[in-house]
């Protein structure tokens, strides 16, 4: 017999070894490589998926431990019931009753007999509600026979219970019980009942002469601490008052106790003087006076007031530094140099030289306005015009009214040898200065405010030894209303030409200025020593009249500017 359950054993623990190199190789552990059904389940002890009861049946499921499949297994219904309280069918003195009881789960019955009997037996009773000291109570009885209820009244107790604390009618004291009112918790009646002496004293200084002690304030104690001397420690100055030329003083003393003491200061016999009247102001360098007043007595003197040495200062400055200097003494600081920097007031352009000032950032010293170019140039102003005639500006008028001028021609010039009429003009209300850019080029410029005539005429001379030279030339012109100019020349019709010494045309554009700010600019190549560049104005629009009659017909009312970049350097414009 032990033989074959050895090898029962063997046998089976071969089975599960087979079954994991199953596994291990890919292979079912209890089927083949489709994964077939086990031949033989090991099922497990299985889990309850639902509870029996009385009104069902219940289910367990098992699980196979080595494939996984799974099976179920009825559980038969529960044969315990879950009964009510029951129904009760009340018996009397001739016919016995009965209970039934119904299951809550499955909805079964059963009944219970209860007999006849004459009277109830009922049982202690359960309180349903307390009687106090002024109401009554409630009772339940059952009978223990046939379960009838009754209920009874119980009668108030009429005893009171004052435990609920309402407040503190005296206070306890070391010596003395305090009283205390109480309400009932079952009523509104209250009662004060005894609260315990504390035992602990309310200790207040008392003193007498030289000593001084503690002693228990509360009524009906006479506890007392032994009586001590007043200590050094014990004092603290409440109040001190100088002693004068005339007055003692005097020093008050507190002790913690509540006694007092003084002292007396003896007077001085010297004087306190303080300032009563200023009869002169004292400066920052200078003393001034004043009466002063003994504190003590009525005596009265007149002394110096000390300088301040406060001084006032205001700030100062001429043409290289400022300072600051008092307004009373003059006193003056350390001078310190301008720090000058520039300060816009109107941004030069191309068409139209800037004005601007240097001031000091550190004072309000400002230094004259002067006119200035953009970036890279440099100014060297003069009135009126170059001197001679080999270069710079010339300007006058021609007698030609060249109101449509043909392209290419010049007034009174086809092109070959005719010439027209420039004369030149005194009456010019322009300016001509001389502008050096950063790198000492000359740059030569006429702004013409007011410009005479129908056809006024500006003319340059290119100087020096230029040989196939270029030049731009920048043109603005601006019509400003006024008044009494109103609706004059608002515009400008402008000819730049070129002629040769030999008074041949080289270049010719014409060009139209709106007066509205318009700025145009030129380039001329191929110049030469002794060429001539002309522009020629002619102020358009309508003229202000007057019954028929043109007012200041012979003046434009606005700025025309015409500026001319010579690249010259800074020896030749000296030779």
């Amino acid at each position: 017999m032990k033989r074959k359950i050895m090898k029962r054993k063997i046998s089976l623990v071969v089975l599960s070894a087979l079954c994991i190199l199953g596994s291990a190789t890919g292979f079912a552990a209890c089927g083949d490589e489709q994964n077939k059904p086990c031949a033989e389940h090991a099922w497990d002890d299985g889990k309850v998926t639902r509870e029996a009861t009385c009104a069902q049946t219940g289910e367990t499921t098992h699980t196979c431990t080595v494939c996984g499949e799974t099976k179920t297994e009825l559980i038969a219904k529960s044969t315990a019931h879950s009964w009510n309280g029951g129904e009760v069918d009340q018996p009397d003195i001739t016919a016995e009753g009965s209970i039934t009881y119904t299951c809550t789960v499955c909805g079964d019955t059963y009944s219970e007999s209860v007999p006849a009997h004459v009277g109830h037996e009922w049982d202690e009773g359960s309180q349903l509600k307390a009687p106090t000291c002024t109401e009554t109570g409630k009772i339940k009885y059952e009978c223990e026979v046939c379960h009838a209820i009754k209920t009874e009244n119980m009668s108030a107790t009429g005893e009171h219970h004052f435990d609920t604390f309402v407040q503190t009618v005296t206070e306890p004291t070391c010596a003395r019980e305090g009283i205390a009112l109480y309400r009932c918790t079952g009523c509104e009646n209250t009662a004060e009942k005894p609260i315990a002496a504390t035992g602990k004293h309310a200790l207040e200084w008392a003193f007498e002469g030289n000593e001084h002690w503690q002693a228990c304030s509360n009524d009906g104690c006479s506890y007392a601490m032994e009586k001590t001397p007043h200590g050094e420690e014990d004092w603290t100055q409440t109040n001190r008052r100088e002693a004068d030329c005339a007055n003692d003083g005097r020093i008050d003393y507190a002790c913690k106790c509540g006694a007092t003491k003084y002292e007396i200061i003896p007077s001085t016999g010297e004087h306190h003087y303080e300032l009563k009247e200023t009869t002169k102001e004292a400066t920052c360098g200078e003393a001034g006076s004043g009466v002063y007043a003994c504190t003590g007595c009525s005596d009265t003197q007149t002394r110096e007031i000390p300088a301040t040495g406060e001084h006032t200062y205001q700030p100062k400055f001429n043409d290289t530094q400022h300072y600051t200097e008092c307004s009373v003494c003059r006193d003056k600081t350390a001078p310190i140099d301008h720090m000058l920097d520039y300060v816009i007031d109107k941004q030069a352009t191309v068409y139209e030289t800037g004005m601007r000032h240097k001031a000091c950032s550190g004072c309000d010293y400002r230094e004259a306005d002067e006119r200035y170019e953009p970036d890279h140039f440099v100014s060297d102003y003069k009135n009126g015009v170059v001197a001679d005639n080999t270069s710079g500006w010339e300007f006058g008028h021609t007698d030609y009214n060249w109101s449509a001028p043909t392209e290419g021609r010049l007034p009174g010039n086809t092109g070959n040898s005719e010439s027209f009429a420039f004369t030149k003009s005194t009456e010019f209300n322009g300016d001509a200065w001389l502008v050096r850019n950063g790198s000492n080029d000359v740059i030569s410029e006429i702004k013409g405010g007011w410009l005479n005539g129908n056809w006024s005429t500006l003319a340059y001379t290119v100087g020096g030894n230029v040989t196939n030279g270029s030049y731009t030339v920048a043109l603005g012109y601006k019509y400003t209303p006024a008044e009494s100019h109103a609706n004059l020349y608002t515009s400008a019709n402008v000819r730049i030409a070129v002629l040769t010494q030999d008074g041949a045309c080289k270049y010719s554009e014409f060009i139209h200025l709106d007066g509205h700010g318009t700025n145009q600019m030129r380039e001329i190549t191929n110049l030469n020593t002794g060429d001539k560049i002309y522009v020629f104005i002619e102020l358009a629009e309508e003229k202000e009249t007057d019954g028929g009659n043109v007012i200041n017909s012979s003046w434009s009312n606005g700025d025309f500017i015409c500026r001319i970049f010579e690249k010259r350097s800074a020896q030749a414009e000296e030779q």
